[in-house]
C-alpha cells in the first residue's frame, strides 16, 4: 500500500506564520550556505598563491552569495515579525468547545451569549399594560473585555394596539415613573443597564424593566432583548409568546379559568 506523505515547503519553518517570508529565509540560508563553502575551500585551498584572498574571483562570489543569503534571511525575519505584530486576535470567535466522543470538536459561540431567564415575569399594571421584568444573563466567551453600548428590546404585540395608544397621558408618565422606581430600588435585582462591560470569560446577569401591551385575550407577548457592543455587533435573545393557560374548572365551577 502506498501512502503520501507530505512534504516540507518554505512554510513549514517552526516559528514562521508567512510563506513568503519561510521562502526568503529558506532562499537566503541556502545562499548564504553555498556562498560560506566557496569562501571557505578558496581559503584552505593547497598551493594557493600568496596574494589577498579579496583578489581570487572564487572567494569574491562566495563572499558576496554570503552577505546576499544573510541578507535575504534578515529581511525574511523581519517581515515574518512585522506581520505577527499587525495581525490582531480574532475577537469574533473562541476555541471550539469540547464536542462529543470521537474527538469532533464543538460549535464555535459567538463573543457575547444572551439568554432571557425562566424567572421573568409580567405584571399587569391598572387593567391598561403590563410591565415585563426580564431576567437577561450574558457571557462573554472571548479572552478579552467586552464594552457594551447599549441594550435594545423589542415585543411582538400580535396586532395589538401599542401600550402607550391605549393609555392617558397621566398614565403614560405614572407607568414611566413606577419602572424607574422598581428600577433605582433594584425591586427585582440589579438593573441589566448598569452594566457597561462584560470581563473575559465572565457571566453577568441583570433585569431589564419594560412596558408592554395587554392582550385583551390573555397570555404575554414575545419579546426580543439586543445587546449592542461598542463595535456595532448585536446580540439577540428571545422570549417566545405564551398563550393563555386554562386551568380545570375548579369544584362547583362552570367552566375553565383563563390567566
Amino acid at each position: 500500500m502506498v501512502t503520501n506523505s507530505p512534504s516540507m515547503g518554505a512554510e513549514d519553518h517552526a516559528g514562521v506564520s508567512d510563506k513568503h517570508s519561510a521562502a526568503l529565509i529558506a532562499a537566503g540560508s541556502v545562499t548564504a550556505t553555498v556562498g560560506g563553502a566557496f569562501v571557505t575551500v578558496t581559503a584552505l585551498e593547497p598551493g594557493r598563491p600568496l596574494r589577498p584572498l579579496w583578489a581570487n574571483a572564487w572567494f569574491d562570489i562566495g563572499f558576496a552569495c554570503a552577505i546576499i543569503g544573510l541578507a535575504l534571511a534578515a529581511l525574511g525575519l523581519y517581515l515574518n515579525f512585522r506581520r505577527q505584530e499587525r495581525t490582531p486576535p480574532v475577537a469574533g470567535a473562541t476555541e471550539p468547545g469540547p464536542g462529543p466522543a470521537g474527538g469532533r470538536p464543538g460549535p464555535v459561540l459567538p463573543p457575547l451569549v444572551v439568554k432571557v431567564l425562566a424567572d421573568s415575569s409580567f405584571a399587569g399594571w391598572r387593567h391598561t399594560a403590563m410591565i415585563a421584568a426580564l431576567h437577561v444573563e450574558i457571557e462573554n466567551t472571548t479572552n478579552q473585555d467586552i464594552v457594551i453600548d447599549g441594550y435594545e428590546f423589542t415585543c411582538d404585540n400580535a396586532a395589538q394596539p401599542l401600550w402607550n395608544h391605549q393609555v392617558s397621558t397621566d398614565e403614560r408618565i405614572s407607568l414611566l415613573q413606577e419602572i424607574k422606581r422598581r428600577d433605582e430600588s433594584q425591586e427585582h435585582g440589579q438593573p441589566l443597564r448598569s452594566f457597561t462591560q462584560i470581563a473575559s470569560r465572565n457571566r453577568i446577569s441583570g433585569w431589564l424593566l419594560m412596558p408592554v401591551s395587554r392582550n385583551s385575550e390573555g397570555g404575554t407577548p414575545g419579546c426580543t432583548v439586543a445587546v449592542r457592543d461598542v463595535l456595532g455587533n448585536r446580540y439577540l435573545a428571545k422570549l417566545p409568546r405564551q398563550e393563555p393557560r386554562t386551568y380545570a374548572p375548579a369544584s362547583g365551577s362552570d367552566g375553565p379559568h383563563l390567566q
